[in-house]
């Protein structure tokens, strides 16, 4: 019987362990991403705080300027707007009206 639990007992760190790295990985590759990305002259604009996507301003391939607001956040009965913080073209919008957005999140890559 002590052996049953010794071996449970490492199958169950196995799977523990895969769950881990996984992650890790995964973690690690968004930065890659992000790096590239800038690389290529690509910036992504990032949600400053938790709201619900009340209006997008912009269409994909829209030359925009620097702090032109591409979307307008809904958030404690505020409208707070999401701007760019480059001048360039919207090349994809990754969010749609009414979406909940969180903090830090992606809505969209302007080039």
């Amino acid at each position: 019987m002590g052996v049953r639990r010794r071996h449970h007992r490492s199958r169950r760190h196995a799977a523990r362990h895969h769950r881990r790295t996984r992650r890790r990985r995964h973690q690690a590759a968004a930065p890659r991403l992000a790096q590239a990305r800038r690389e290529a002259g690509v910036t992504e604009v990032k949600a400053e705080l938790v709201g619900n996507l009340w209006k997008i301003v912009v269409e994909v391939g829209q030359a925009v300027e620097e702090d032109d607001t591409l979307m307008i956040l809904e958030s404690m009965k505020m409208e707070i707007p999401i701007t760019t913080p480059i001048s360039g073209t919207v090349k994809e919008i990754l969010v749609k009206e009414g979406e909940v957005v969180q903090e830090g999140r992606t809505v969209a890559i302007v080039e």
